[in-house]
């Protein structure tokens, strides 16, 4: 046994996790932490702007190094600040602990100053459905134990947020306790079987017009070559979701690109025809964003589709009842087809290549003639970006438009809110990358995002950290304006403040330029030292230049009609 205190512990908790930094916003109630973590010299924390920022940056850091985030915010305003950023690593199962400081706790049952508990804000009631699980520290003695648990709970599946509060007074109390040991816990979902295994390739061998459908449940660092490999193959098609964007590279001959929101028509005219015979999906959850709102036509013919998937539920059988479903690890299953089906034979390679010539020459949708120059500031961006650095994509229309007009070259690439989906939510995000690997890490965000998490790019001059911010200005919040598009009277209260974001950057220490024209950003792009960041970038767009074209979405109203995919209810996903 050792004797510490409470602290000095939990900092080397902290170590055992190998995380770092710890992304917080001070308060009175966390003075103990900040103090002991400006001391500790292995430990990196960073101040944030705003509590929901550290959540973000928590989150990005997380999406990049696969390990834990950490964020610490006093309780009660900056527990409720930083609810968004909560629910988003909820729903989206990215592992992370919020640590929360609580008043002293002799003051817990009375009304003192701020304080998160049932007395005043009776802040577990409004944490507990955001939280997998929630503890909170009354005795120094109990610390090993819950940390212990907490140790387990992050490295454990699902993911998703953690909660520990501790009272102030008790950060300094001795312990005497063994410093924590790191602890790996590996769950694993029981294999299919050989005979299943088998039964699942020949589905994919047994015709000519067969697709893979992939989604972000895959783990890239894994998937990423079986899947190409399982691609080359059988030369099977592969679409992915929006997140999984660059799981197989969209350079690939066989990548048809992204199908729901912010896809191309290519992965729409291959997964909505009536002549595709079969679909295996694996690892893509059945959202409404991932099947363009439940598309009428994604289930219609009789196309075999098996969807495989770990989080899969009893529910999705019932509000698809299309569907083949097979709760179990994607990941298993992918290494499984990739090592044990043999190659087409002869005769099938032949007749699904020349099915395959036939969907690539297969003319494209006709875009509006007015993204000709979106795209091109796409291109240019792609052209002097190098394909490792990963891209922040932020909510609304700048996300739909780099689903189909950002090339994405690698896997673990690309990455977006795909389920909260929070305006601004990229910018804190990009910049929790950041400091995990220090190389360059590209935003792109919209004028709208900015006005809500713009301030927090002072966090990137303040470290110098290696980021090139890309604003999109057309100065609408324009996925409503283009929903509105009838609307002549919502167009003006939705017209935004004429802010220039290079004077705003550069007063918060970030150089920056601005972007009227394509020639005007590939001079820009020119001169490398934008790459090293921090700097900042606004595109000027008229509002039209920036709509991504609207999908007309067929639905059906009435759930009986034969070969329709109707809505499910809420209670069915």
């Amino acid at each position: 046994m050792t004797t510490t205190s409470l602290i000095h512990y939990f900092l080397a908790f902290l170590e055992s996790l190998d995380v770092t930094p710890i992304f917080l916003v001070p308060g009175a109630t966390l003075d103990p932490l900040v103090q002991a973590l400006a001391e500790d010299q292995s430990l990196k924390a960073v101040c944030c702007s705003h509590e929901v920022s550290a959540g973000y940056m928590a989150d990005g850091y997380s999406r990049v190094t696969g390990k834990p985030g950490i964020m610490a915010v006093m309780g009660g305003p900056g527990a409720s600040h930083a609810m968004t950023a909560l629910l988003t690593v909820k729903t989206e199962q990215i592992p992370l602990l919020l640590v929360t400081g609580d008043v002293d706790s002799k003051l817990a049952d009375l009304h003192a100053f701020q304080n998160p508990g049932p007395a005043l804000l009776n802040q577990s009631a409004w944490l507990e459905p955001l939280m997998l699980k929630s503890w909170r520290i009354q005795d120094p003695a109990e610390a090993p134990k819950i940390l212990a648990q907490a140790q387990t709970c992050l490295k454990a599946w699902p993911a998703g947020p953690l909660h520990l509060q501790i009272p102030v007074d008790l950060w300094e109390k001795p312990l005497e306790a063994d410093l924590p040991a790191l602890k790996l816990t590996i769950t694993e979902t029981p294999p299919l079987s050989p005979e299943r295994i088998r039964q699942l390739g020949d589905k994919l061998k047994s015709s000519v017009k067969c697709a893979l459908w992939v989604g972000s449940s895959l783990k890239a660092s894994l998937a990423a070559p079986q899947l190409e490999s399982l691609a080359n193959s059988l030369q099977i098609p592969v679409i992915t979701s929006l997140r999984a964007k660059g799981l197989l590279p969209e350079n690939h001959p066989l990548s048809m690109g992204v199908f729901g929101f912010g896809g191309n028509s290519r992965a729409e005219q291959l997964l909505l025809s009536e002549e595709l015979e079969t679909l295996v999906v694996l690892g893509v959850r059945p959202s409404e964003r991932n099947t363009l709102s439940w598309h009428a036509d994604l289930l219609t013919g009789k196309r075999s589709i098996l969807w495989v998937d770990q989080t899969t539920q009893p529910q999705w059988a019932k509000a698809f009842p299309q569907l083949e479903v097979i709760s179990a690890n994607p990941n298993a299953i992918l290494e499984a087809l990739a090592t044990q089906i043999p190659p087409l034979p002869e005769s099938l390679r032949a007749q699904r290549l020349a099915w395959l010539k036939f969907i690539k020459e297969r003319p494209a949708k006709l875009q509006p003639p007015e993204r000709e120059t979106l795209a091109t500031y796409f291109k240019l961006l792609r052209q002097a970006i190098e394909p490792t650095a990963p891209v922040f994509v932020d909510a609304g229309l700048v996300k739909r438009n780099a689903g189909s007009l950002w090339q994405a070259l690698q896997p673990d690439t690309f990455y977006i809110s795909s389920e909260v989906g929070a305006m601004g939510w990229a910018i804190g995000a990009g910049i929790g990358a950041a400091f995990a690997q220090q190389k360059p890490v590209v935003v792109l965000t919209g004028d709208g995002s900015m006005r809500m998490q713009g301030t927090e790019i002072s966090t990137a001059a303040l470290h110098r950290l290696p980021i090139l911010f890309v604003v999109f200005k057309n100065g609408t919040l324009g996925s409503v304006a283009q929903r509105l598009a009838e609307s002549p009277s919502s167009q003006s209260l939705l017209q935004l403040p004429p802010i220039q974001w290079t004077v705003f950057a550069k007063s918060l220490g970030v150089p920056a330029q601005q972007v009227n024209s394509p020639a005007d950003l590939a001079n820009i792009l020119a001169e490398k030292q934008v790459l090293k960041g921090p700097f900042l970038i606004e595109i000027l767009l008229p509002i039209s230049d920036s709509q991504a074209p609207e999908r007309a979405v067929p639905r059906l109203e009435r759930p009986e009609h034969p070969g329709y995919l109707s809505r499910p209810s809420e209670q069915d996903l």
